[in-house]
């Protein structure tokens, strides 16, 4: 994210506006703020600083043994917040 490119003074003016946002703005506001929402801004904006730097989490490791035999096919997984077309 170019928060700058975006009108954003900073990633955290951008995550404190994205959370007031859609039919869960509401929501995900109320969340910040029971975190604080300046600190809960700032853990945002840090993350999304690594993410944008290239961090990424170690790979999951694989399947060994029998469970390499186990395939799982899901179908309509998707919840309330979910944005997917029905």
């Amino acid at each position: 994210m170019d928060a700058e490119k975006l009108g954003f003074k900073s990633h955290e003016d951008a995550w404190l506006y994205r959370t007031t946002l859609g039919v869960r703005g509401t929501n995900m506001a109320a969340a910040f703020l029971q975190f604080g929402g300046e600190g809960m801004a700032k853990t945002m904006a840090d993350w999304t600083r690594s993410v944008e730097s290239g961090a990424v989490p170690p790979a999951p490791p694989r399947p060994q043994g029998i469970e390499r035999n186990v395939v799982v096919t899901l179908w309509d997984i998707g919840g309330p917040q979910g944005f997917h077309a029905r």
